[in-house]
């Protein structure tokens, strides 16, 4: 079990990770817009 959290934390920082890059690409290109 305790490798099930492991990943869930894994998981959760590579989200955050993800979403932070994806709202700098956001700034970076204002010709993208939703």
């Amino acid at each position: 079990m305790p490798a099930f959290l492991n990943i869930k934390k894994i998981w959760r920082i590579f989200w955050k990770n993800v979403e932070i890059r994806y709202k700098r690409e956001l700034k970076n290109n204002s010709q993208l817009k939703f």
